[in-house]
């Protein structure tokens, strides 16, 4: 067994141990919690059935308290989970459940992280102009709250849609808008923007020949 399978190992019986612990003493947030947890790390694991095992033995509980964040973010979970395994109406489903969830809490950073999960979603069925107005939604958000590094993922989003509408221009707008907040940021992520950027101009320039 490698060191990173050792720990998520011993994460796993710290959190059994805890849930334990959780359902003797009646402690249903606890339980919530820690399921929650459970289902993170084998999502992180990479083992999306088991994970999605804890989070439906989770939702129920978060729905039972009133945990209304709790309730939202299990939801965007199994959703993710969903669409990470091709079952994208499905993740469709949770979204939509989880998305009025966060807005009833005013949770707008919740409520931006599944609308550019839904925007993906409705992009790989082909939806284009759907995911354009969703991704916009969330882009709206991201400007609110001044949330730099989300706003350049989600310019980055749309100008993919742009792409495959075949709007290169405005595609290059959002790349180079991408750009211009991940590089001060020095984010990992402004690479990809680069040489995406790089890709586009050079397809106008072929164009425009």
């Amino acid at each position: 067994m490698d060191e990173s399978n050792k720990i998520v190992q011993l994460t796993l019986e710290t959190l059994n141990r805890a849930l334990e612990i959780s359902q003797k003493m009646g402690d249903r947030e606890g339980e919530a919690t820690t399921l929650t947890n459970m289902g993170g790390v084998y999502d992180d694991s990479g083992e999306k059935n088991r994970a999605l095992d804890y989070y439906n033995q989770a939702l129920p509980i978060w729905t039972e308290i009133g945990d209304r964040n709790g309730e939202a973010s299990t939801l965007n979970n199994i959703g993710r989970i969903y669409a990470d395994t091709g079952d994208l109406p499905r993740a469709l489903e949770y979204y939509n459940q989880a998305l009025p969830i966060r807005k009833e809490i005013d949770d707008l950073k919740g409520e931006s992280t599944t609308l550019n999960n839904m925007g993906a979603v409705h992009s790989a069925l082909g939806e284009k102009q759907k995911a354009m107005e969703i991704f916009d939604d969330a882009l709206s958000i991201m400007i609110k709250t001044g949330n730099r590094a989300e706003e350049a993922y989600t310019r980055f989003n749309i100008a993919c849609v742009h792409i495959e509408l075949k709007n290169l221009k405005a595609a290059e707008t959002e790349f180079a808008e991408s750009l211009a907040i991940l590089e001060p940021l020095e984010d990992i992520f402004a690479e990809t923007a680069r040489n995406c950027l790089e890709m586009v101009r050079s397809q106008i320039t072929d164009e425009e020949k």
